[in-house]
C-alpha cells in the first residue's frame, strides 16, 4: 500500500515537473517573440533611415531632388534656407527635414506611415512636419504679394493679354486677376459644433484665393469657419481695402480701341457682388446670344482660379485628403503649400512694353452693371 502511494507521487511530481517545464519553455518562447523582434524592428529602422538619408544625398548630387521630392535644385536651396536649424538630440541633417516633409505633403500619408517608411519615429515625424510648416509660413508676406502699385498691376494685366486660346487668339480680357473661395476638407475639429460644416456636406476650413495669369497666388485668406461663404469673406477681409488701393495708384485707363475706359478689376464668379473691381458672368436669368457669348469670354480666363485649386490638390496629395491637424496648424499649413506653390512657379515677370505713365481719367460709370456693359461691348468687338 506504502509502495503503491509513493509510485502515485512520484508520478503527480513528475507530471508537475513536467508541466512547470513546459509552462517555462512557453514563456521563454513569448519572451524570444516579443524581444527578438523589437531589436530586429530597430536594426531595419536604421537600415531605412540610412537608406532614406542616402537617396537624399544622391538625389543633390545628381541634380534629381525634383525627381524626388518634387523641387528642383534651386527652389529646394531656396526653401531650405527659409527652414531654421534645430540642435536636437537625434541629429537629422537640415535637408533630410526638408524631405520628410515633402514626402508628407505630396503623398499624402499618416505620420505614421511615413515614420515607418522613413525609419524615425512618429512624434519625430509630427515634429519635423509642424517646425517646417511654421518656417516656411512664416515667410508668406515675402512670396504671395497682392499687387497694388501701377506697375505691378500692369504687368499683371499684360499676362492675361498674353494669354491664348488654342486657336491662337488673344483672349484680350484687361483684368489683373481671378478670385474664388476653396474649401479644405479637415476632420472634425473639436468643440466646433457645427461651424466648419459647409454646404458640400464635409467640415473644411473656407479660403479666398486670388492668382495670377500664371497660376501664381497674390492673394490668401484662410477662414476659421467652413459655414463662411465665398462673398462673407470678401466682405470681411483685407482683399476691398486692397482693390480700392490699386484702383488709387493705377487710375482709369483707356484700353486698345481707344474708346473704352477700366478700372483695374477680378473675375469671380456668381458668388460674388457685382462690383467695379470685381466683374462675374451674367446670370442665367438674363441670358441672350451677346451675355453668353460674354460669358464664355470673362469665364475661360477665370477659370484659371480653378486650375490653382486642381494644380496644388495634384502636387500636395495631403489636402486630397481630410487635413489631420489641429485648426491652427492645417490652417497654417494651407499657407505654407501655397507659399511652395509660388516658389514652384517662379518670379513674378515683368512686360517690357507697360507704359509707366499713370493715367488720369475720371471713372465715367454710374453703376457696375454700366461698366459691364462696356465691357461686354470692348470683348465683343475685339
Amino acid at each position: 500500500m506504502e509502495k503503491s502511494n509513493e509510485r502515485k507521487r512520484k508520478l503527480a511530481a513528475a507530471v508537475a515537473l513536467e508541466t512547470v517545464t513546459r509552462t517555462c519553455a512557453t514563456l521563454l518562447h513569448i519572451r524570444r517573440q516579443y524581444d527578438l523582434p523589437s531589436d530586429g524592428v530597430d536594426v531595419i529602422a536604421k537600415e531605412k533611415f540610412e537608406h532614406f538619408l542616402n537617396i537624399v544625398k544622391a538625389a543633390q548630387r545628381s541634380h534629381e531632388t525634383e525627381k524626388y521630392f518634387g523641387l528642383n535644385e534651386e527652389n529646394f536651396t531656396q526653401i531650405l534656407s527659409m527652414c531654421r536649424s534645430r540642435d536636437r538630440a537625434m541629429r537629422i541633417p537640415p535637408d533630410a527635414r526638408l524631405m520628410v516633409f515633402m514626402k508628407y505633403i505630396r503623398e499624402g500619408r499618416s505620420e505614421s506611415y511615413l515614420a515607418k517608411d522613413i525609419g524615425i519615429s512618429q512624434p519625430t515625424v509630427s515634429r519635423i512636419v509642424l517646425e517646417t510648416i511654421y518656417d516656411i509660413a512664416g515667410k508668406a508676406s515675402e512670396f504671395i504679394r497682392f499687387p497694388t502699385s501701377y506697375r505691378d498691376i500692369r504687368d499683371a494685366e499684360q499676362g492675361f493679354l498674353s494669354k491664348t486660346d488654342k486657336y491662337g487668339r488673344s483672349r484680350n480680357v484687361p483684368c489683373f486677376g481671378c478670385v474664388d473661395g476653396k474649401h479644405w476638407a479637415t476632420e472634425h475639429p473639436p468643440n466646433s459644433g457645427s461651424v466648419n460644416a459647409n454646404y458640400k456636406g464635409f467640415f473644411s476650413y473656407n479660403s479666398l484665393i486670388v492668382c495670377d495669369a500664371d497660376l501664381r497666388i497674390r492673394y490668401l485668406q484662410v477662414s476659421e469657419l467652413g459655414v463662411s461663404n465665398d462673398a462673407q469673406l470678401y466682405l470681411h477681409g483685407k482683399l476691398p481695402m486692397l482693390l480700392e488701393k490699386a484702383v488709387g495708384n493705377a487710375g482709369y485707363r483707356l484700353l486698345d480701341d481707344e474708346e473704352t475706359v477700366m478700372p483695374p478689376f477680378l473675375l469671380a464668379d456668381n458668388g460674388f457682388k457685382l462690383r467695379k473691381t470685381c466683374m462675374q458672368p451674367y446670370r442665367q436669368a438674363r441670358l441672350t446670344v451677346e451675355n453668353m457669348a460674354f460669358n464664355r469670354r470673362i469665364s475661360a480666363v477665370r477659370v484659371r482660379v480653378e486650375n490653382v485649386f486642381g494644380s496644388m490638390t495634384s502636387k500636395f496629395q495631403v489636402v486630397d485628403r481630410k487635413i489631420k491637424l489641429s485648426p491652427a496648424n492645417g490652417r497654417t499649413l494651407i499657407a505654407a503649400l501655397c507659399v511652395v506653390h509660388n516658389i514652384q512657379i517662379g518670379e513674378v515677370p515683368t512686360y517690357q512694353d507697360v507704359d509707366d505713365m499713370v493715367p488720369v481719367l475720371s471713372d465715367p460709370y454710374k453703376t457696375a452693371e454700366e461698366m459691364r456693359e462696356a465691357l461686354k461691348r470692348y470683348l465683343l468687338k475685339n
